[in-house]
């Protein structure tokens, strides 16, 4: 399990590591791309908590290209992020048709009655 520190590099196949924890804290751009492309490649994390870690609306768009090609991710935690509408859109387009994320959170994110 990775549960702190840099998202710099993320084992691709470690069968070991099933849940990616990046929680309260920035995530560098640099690490968005790291993470996307880990998660292209993913076949065996199944659990991705991102909550409080202020996540901008570009490199939410980054992460939900590559949670769009994944289908191991039953598990996304993005909690206290203030996507806003625009972010939960974004989101939502990118799972069309992924039915394996069984628990989505979305608390604290200034969503209205229109997101």
């Amino acid at each position: 399990m990775h549960t702190e520190g840099s998202l710099n590099h993320i084992p691709h196949e470690d069968q070991a590591l099933t849940s990616l924890i990046a929680q309260s804290g920035r995530i560098h751009p640099c690490e968005v791309l790291v993470l996307a492309e880990a998660l292209r490649d993913n076949s065996v994390v199944t659990d991705l908590d991102l909550s409080w870690t202020n996540i901008v609306l570009d490199d939410l768009k980054i992460l939900a290209g590559a949670l769009s090609d994944n289908r191991k991710i039953v598990r996304l935690n993005l909690e206290g992020n203030h996507l806003g509408n625009e972010g939960v859109e974004v989101l939502a387009s990118s799972l069309v048709g992924n039915d394996n994320i069984r628990c989505l959170v979305l608390k604290e994110n200034s969503i209205d009655d229109v997101g």
